[in-house]
């Protein structure tokens, strides 16, 4: 058996002791290091600012602001964590986000947020028409028990021309732009003042308590883009009051206007630019027996996307 020199075995060990040592100063040698995490605050505040129209028919959704940024914040931190490859520490806030994460998740941050500014500047603007027509016309309009129903150009001008000839009122409500998902609304008609009842104040003295009746039409509209841009999903809600008998806010009785409301919402897709012709009720013919004739809503609605100006 051969058999090194002392001076071989001593370098030998010296190598060794050498490795060993290196180990110990650096015990992630031979072991793929892991990314330096940093830490960097982003303004979020314009992502969770609510820039809804308050809501006719809830109006508490207008009032409570606080849950619904708070839902807001819950929801752009679900965002960030699913398009963040790994592990990150976010602490949320209400104008920043604290978040902790290597450089490579950073980027995907930053891309992340970018889109969510783009897709918030995409909105859509409302081009509304109400008609509103005697029932006794609806046969000679062919509109009668109608179902929604797209028109093209042209059917849209034998709409005007048909309205016109039979003295139809159509009222065009300036153009709606709203935010891509968030509410908007439009109406038409006018606010009639009675007096509810009568109390007592801390004088002993009696007055009248006045409250209003909303007359005519109301439209709320929340308007989804299609993630290809092609279509527009539209949730709408309207509301549609016929005043029959109505004697102003007069000191010597109580008179609630005598009237008709119909309430009416359903959810529609349609081709971006296109337009549809809805009813917005329906005749009851119970309300025949009035001596008015009674009114029949229809809402002429177009859609067009649009892009709005970043604010900075």
């Amino acid at each position: 058996m051969n058999r090194l020199p002392l001076i071989a075995w001593s370098c030998v060990l010296s190598s060794l002791l050498f490795v060993l040592g290196a180990c110990e100063s650096n015990p992630t040698a031979g072991q793929t290091q892991s990314p330096i995490a940093q830490t960097r605050d982003y303004p979020v505040e314009d992502l969770l600012t609510v820039t809804a129209a308050a809501s006719y028919f809830e109006p508490h959704l207008s009032e409570n602001k606080s849950v619904l940024t708070d839902q807001l914040i819950e929801e752009l931190t679900q965002v960030i964590q699913q398009h963040t490859e790994g592990d990150v520490a976010i602490q949320p806030g209400r104008k920043r986000f604290r978040i902790t994460a290597s450089t490579t998740q950073h980027r995907r941050i930053e891309d992340t947020l970018d889109r969510l500014r783009q897709d918030r500047l995409q909105a859509v603007s409302m081009d509304v028409r109400f008609i509103q027509v005697d029932a006794e016309k609806l046969d000679a309009l062919g509109i009668a028990a109608i179902e929604p129903r797209f028109l093209t150009g042209k059917q849209i001008e034998k709409l005007h021309q048909d309205l016109e000839q039979h003295d139809v009122t159509m009222t065009r409500m300036p153009r709606v732009t709203t935010h891509n998902q968030q509410r908007g609304s439009t109406r038409i008609g006018r606010e009639l003042a009675y007096v509810d009842r009568y109390e007592a104040d801390s004088d002993g003295k009696i007055k009248p308590v006045v409250k209003t009746f909303d007359a005519g039409a109301v439209l709320e509209f929340t308007p989804a883009i299609s993630p290809d841009q092609k279509d527009v999903v539209l949730e709408l809600r309207a509301r549609c009051a016929q005043v029959f008998v109505y004697s102003g806010a007069q000191q010597s009785h109580t008179d609630k206007p005598i009237s008709r409301v119909a309430e009416w919402q359903t959810t529609l897709s349609m081709p971006d630019g296109n337009t549809i012709l809805l009813p917005a009720d329906s005749i009851t013919t119970d309300m025949r027996a009035i001596h008015e004739t009674p009114v029949a809503y229809f809402i002429l609605i177009t859609p067009q996307q649009t892009t709005l100006t970043a604010s900075r």
